[in-house]
């Protein structure tokens, strides 16, 4: 029966590997489909089951394996080896089974990943040398095999690694000039498959050298250009091919390939081009480019070596990743011209050439009117995605950042929103120096207010009139002066925007860069508004609003700034740890200064008790209900992604960590069921994925994630607002409600806790500072605020949209004058209690 089965190979190949006793015969004749039953070898093995039972944990448990956790067959394989009840030759055998669990496992855990050596080497110790001499014998025979498959072709994907120079030169020999396989193989067993798959695995062994490398080369003749080949599609060979076509920084050009066509980024991706570059990873997926690495791997690789490179790439990706940084290393060498470049994005809206634009080499003869053209036109590409779906705004938004980081690093600039603002700036300056049109009496002219919004001003004769002349408005002049201003508004909706994103990131400026900045005329009065810090070893050394070249703070004292001085917008933890926070809020209500954001008024998070003693986990909202559409909705637009399996999560890649909001929740059911409850936030490692101490996190990151869980907290509560759950916001409406009374010079209030005590001449009051509901001796009044736009002007010291916040303050200051109320609503229920 041994001689007659297929197992048998003509050259006693499987004898000599497999020398099976009694278990093999047995097993050919009762399964010719060769399928893995653990419970017909136990039966085969006259090891008998445990009575009444046909659970083989409890046969473990029957051989005195109780101290072993045995959680799959194979586990349960080594542990009857290591009792005696099975052999070697057992284990041989069962690893050659087709159906056998994790067989890459069984045949190659010498070269498994530290994870499972950790699980499977480490916990079970496999006898390792029996299973070298079987993968030895499969790769001989598969080798010798012509275009038919092999007994042993099916087993050539379950290796880790194939150590072996011989085994690389006789694949690429035996595979001649046809492509290494770069699609999908599945369970195929063609021969480009199986021998690509050899290649991709096959490393030197230890006592291989260079010179072997060099050896089998000449001897298998192998050309140029399947060495830049074999490069790309086994990377751990390019140091060697770079050193023997004497190419100092192929294996870097390899890299560049890799980072710039990948789809994904796995561990060995981001170790690897991490050491190449300070992009962060995620960048290299949307279709950002380091401009510098290029040049410096091209200027060494020169242009018949980068063409060669540049065709043997395809095997590094293929489709939309592949065409892109073609297409970018042929914009990065001039073969793409800027008229080809607008001809795709004007009449095709082509992602990939918006991405390319910034690449272009700028205009030698005017550089700074071509960077201002396609800053526009990217912006002018962005505004017309609106026409489109909510997808593909997606994706036309994506490639328009991209394309405008791209021409940011083109532009020698390490920030596209620094580079953003400083080509805002001339923007703005050329529509300043012609800001004013002039019809028969009338002059109109474009002006920036103190807060940075543009408006267009109207007199005549001497008169100023509220609105432009009906028979003046389709002048193209006037027209354009309209349109100027709708420009300047767009511009100070981005530049609020990217201030608070330069407060949340921590941005350094030099003075240099303050200085540029202050010429804009819409950045300028907001910055003037904002609390700036100079900062040494994580301390406040001095802080204050920038002015003429200084910082003023809130007693007047100005402190100078030198060339080498370096500036952050102050977030409030820096204020609140060097003990400036509350005097830079009264400052601001005294002075009454609208910031352009909130800033000195932000909500503040600090770790509490039970934070410190809890280590790695924040239980403060733990037990609320939250609706998961209306949080999702939330925490997306505030950069928070939804994992399937961990739920809501924040990646901070600068710092190396990511935020998690753990919830009792399926994100992705309908509403229908009990709203979810929300567990704890955790912050995790990239690295290693461990759990960070809460007191180790960045203070500044801390506050921010809490300020995001509160919101979904009070705004997305299953009761509608919780009042009870927003800490840090009544505590913001706490010091927005004392320094109003001092402001409104209101001697009868009081802040207490959570609510506002009014004495007026009429009753008391209570305001609570999270719902804003009013109650007097216990019982509730009805005092419905009016609509946003016929809403008096109540003084806040932000520009933010907070109606609850106006609305406390302003129902504070009615109350607290009770006696000019005149509303005969509101004046009833007053007297009825």
């Amino acid at each position: 029966k041994y001689q007659e089965s297929k197992w048998a190979a003509k050259d006693n190949t499987w004898i000599e590997v497999i020398n099976s006793n009694h278990f093999f015969m047995d097993y050919i004749d009762s399964k010719s489909n060769h399928s893995w039953d653990i419970n017909r070898y136990m039966m085969v093995q006259n090891i008998s089951y445990p009575e009444h039972s046909n659970n083989m944990r409890d046969v473990a448990t029957s051989k005195k394996l109780e101290n072993v956790h045995i959680n799959n067959n194979e586990e349960l394989s080594y542990c009857l080896y290591h009792e005696g009840l099975i052999t070697k030759d057992d284990l041989l055998f069962e690893a050659l089974l087709p159906k056998q669990w994790n067989q890459k496992i069984k045949l190659d855990a010498a070269h498994a990943s530290k994870t499972q050596r950790k699980e499977i080497i480490e916990t079970l110790n496999p006898p390792l040398d029996i299973f070298e001499s079987l993968k030895r014998n499969l790769l001989s025979l598969e080798l010798k095999r012509g275009d038919s498959s092999t007994d042993a072709s099916s087993y050539i994907k379950k290796f880790y690694a194939i150590k072996g120079i011989n085994y690389l030169f006789e694949a690429l020999a035996r595979l001649g000039k046809a492509k290494f396989n770069s699609g999908y193989y599945y369970d195929s067993t063609e021969k480009a498959v199986t021998f690509s798959i050899i290649i991709e695995n096959c490393y030197p062994s230890e006592s291989e050298t260079f010179e072997d490398f060099v050896k089998q080369i000449k001897a298998h003749k192998i050309s140029k250009k399947r060495l830049f080949e074999l490069a790309c599609y086994a990377t751990q060979w390019s140091e060697w091919v770079g050193k023997y076509l004497r190419i100092d920084q192929l294996t870097s050009a390899v890299w560049w390939f890799h980072a710039h066509s990948t789809d994904y980024m796995n561990a060995k991706k981001e170790t690897v081009i991490s050491r190449y570059s300070n992009i962060p990873l995620n960048e290299f997926e949307r279709g950002s480019l380091d401009i510098e690495w290029f040049y410096q791997v091209y200027e060494d690789l020169g242009k018949s070596n980068w063409r060669l490179l540049h065709e043997a790439a395809k095997y590094v990706s293929d489709g939309h990743a592949a065409r892109q940084v073609k297409l970018y290393s042929n914009v990065l060498l001039g073969e793409v011209k800027i008229t080809e470049t607008l001809k795709k994005i004007k009449d095709k809206r082509d992602k990939i050439f918006v991405k390319a634009l910034g690449l272009i080499p700028l205009s030698k003869t005017n550089r700074e009117a071509d960077l201002l053209k396609r800053y526009d036109l990217l912006h002018i590409f962005l505004a017309e995605s609106k026409q489109f779906g909510a997808q593909r705004q997606e994706s036309e938004r994506v490639a328009v950042e991209v394309g405008l980081d791209n021409l940011a690093r083109n532009a020698g600039y390490s920030d596209a929103i620094r580079f953003g603002w400083v080509m805002e700036a001339k923007a703005a300056q050329k529509i300043m120096e012609n800001n004013t049109v002039s019809m028969d009496e009338v002059i109109m002219s474009l002006a920036v207010d103190d807060s940075g919004k543009a408006y267009i001003t109207v007199e005549k004769n001497g008169k100023q009139q509220k609105n432009i002349p009906v028979k003046y408005k389709k002048n193209k002049d006037v027209v354009r002066l309209i349109d100027h201003k709708s420009f300047l508004n767009k511009q100070y909706k981005r530049t609020r925007q990217s201030l608070e994103n330069a407060m949340l990131r921590a941005d350094v400026f030099s003075h240099q860069e303050i200085k540029n900045i202050s010429q804009h005329p819409v950045v300028k009065p907001m910055m003037e508004k904002l609390v700036m810090v100079q900062m040494t070893e994580g301390k406040v050394i001095s802080s204050g609003f920038y002015k003429q070249g200084g910082l003023t703070d809130f007693t007047g004292t100005i402190t100078g700034l030198d060339e080498a001085s370096e500036l952050l917008i102050a977030h409030p933890i820096h204020l609140f740890e060097a003990s400036l926070w509350s005097q830079y809020q009264q400052y601001i209500f005294q002075k009454q200064v609208s910031q352009p954001f909130k800033q000195v008024f932000r909500e503040l998070y600090v770790l509490t008790e039970d934070e410190k003693e809890n280590h790695v986990r924040s239980y403060r909202y733990q037990g609320h209900q939250i609706q998961p559409k209306k949080a999702i909705a939330l925490l997306r637009s505030r950069g928070w992604t939804l994992n399937y399996e961990e739920g809501l999560q924040k990646v901070y890649h600068q710092h190396g960590l990511m935020a998690s909001m753990y919830a009792m929740a399926d994100w992705f059911s309908p509403a229908d069921i009990e709203a979810p409850t929300l567990e704890y936030v955790t912050f995790t490692s990239l690295t290693d994925y461990k759990d960070i101490p809460l007191v180790d996190i960045d203070p500044l990151i801390f506050s921010e994630v809490m300020r995001d869980v509160d919101l979904v907290v009070s705004i997305a509560h299953v009761g509608g607002v919780d009042p009870e759950a927003s800490h840090s916001t009544m505590q913001m409406r706490a010091v927005l409600a004392k320094e109003s009374a001092q402001l409104f010079k209101l001697e009868n209030v009081e802040v207490k806790q959570r609510h506002i005590l009014i004495k007026g001449q009429l009753g008391e009051y209570s305001i609570h500072l999270g719902s804003g509901q009013v109650n007097k001796s216990g019982l509730a009044l009805s005092i419905i605020p009016v609509h946003s736009q016929h809403r008096g002007r109540i003084f806040l010291p932000f520009v933010d949209d907070d109606p609850k916040s106006a609305e406390i303050i302003a129902k504070m200051k009615l109350l607290a004058e009770d006696h000019k109320i005149k509303d005969p609503s509101v004046l009833a229920q007053i007297n009825k209690l």
